[in-house]
């Protein structure tokens, strides 16, 4: 009897898990839809102010006008964007794990978003120049406004190169851990096609606001991205999970039932001994 109780509080504790891990992965597959439709908005976004700095940059260009030269400093700022919560399998350790052979402590510092980041590397050699929680699981314009604008002072203050560190999305079931060198930015060449803006006066001060505006919009596509690779891994992660706590309660339900047919069993010897034994007393 105490062998079936058992069963029965594990298979009970079994089916919250399954429970929980099948709401879990209901709610990821509910966000992807919605953070695709964020994804492909940033995107075109992302695409229309690039068009517009690739053309300021031509059309100064065209006109001889100097650029400032970048400052030329020492080090590697890496941004480090991570989910804030678990449960979405290596999405987060393969991230680390490669940033960690990739860089060593004494040649990189870090600005680190995100809650499983923080709890990484505040145990490493690493030094942390800030933490941001609670921007990567809902990344808002507000939001990367103020990181980009700490990025850019540090990066004209202090480092050489600032590279953001995260998970690109390759598909629900993929997704790369991927090193964008964001600083300084390298100006492409405006695309030989017609030009559906016109500006003027072309200055510097134009190609600077361009450029920033850009590099926000690109900061803020990375960070969807990121989201939506981190949905999809929670989905995967919580499918698995669903589907292997399905096979451990199937198999309680075989032992459990093999327990009651074994209790009920020796009840019933029990019982037929107890009535042989009152039979022989009666004779």
């Amino acid at each position: 009897m105490r062998a079936v109780v058992q069963l029965k509080n594990r298979h009970e504790a079994i089916s919250k898990v399954n429970k929980i891990a099948n709401a879990m992965q209901i709610v990821a597959i509910a966000r992807i839809g919605k953070i695709r439709k964020m994804e492909k908005m940033a995107a075109d976004y992302e695409a229309a102010l690039e068009e517009i700095h690739e053309q300021v940059a031509e059309k100064m260009a065209e006109r001889d006008l100097a650029v400032s030269p970048v400052k030329k400093t020492k080090g590697s700022l890496v941004v480090v964007i991570s989910s804030e919560k678990g449960f979405c399998g290596n999405f987060n350790t393969l991230l680390f794990d490669r940033l960690t052979k990739r860089y060593k402590p004494e040649e990189a510092d870090l600005i680190i978003l995100g809650r499983k980041a923080i709890e990484f590397f505040r145990n490493r050699d690493y030094k942390i120049v800030k933490e941001f929680v609670k921007v990567t699981d809902q990344p808002t314009w507000a939001k990367v406004s103020e990181l980009y604008r700490e990025m850019e002072t540090l990066f004209a203050d202090q480092y050489s190169e600032v590279v953001i560190a995260y998970n690109s999305f390759k598909s629900v079931i993929s997704q790369e851990p991927t090193f964008y060198r964001y600083l300084p930015f390298e100006r492409k060449k405006a695309k030989p096609e017609a030009s559906r803006f016109i500006f003027e006066p072309v200055s510097p001060d134009l190609l600077a606001a361009a450029e920033r505006g850009f590099r926000a919009a690109r900061l803020f596509r990375i960070m969807v991205e990121n989201l939506l690779g981190e949905m999809g891994a929670r989905m995967i992660a919580m499918r698995a999970s669903t589907d292997n706590s399905r096979e451990l309660m199937d198999e309680l339900n075989i032992k459990l039932n093999k327990a009651r047919q074994a209790s009920i069993t020796a009840e019933l010897s029990e019982i037929a001994g107890t009535i042989e034994a009152m039979r022989g007393g009666a004779e």
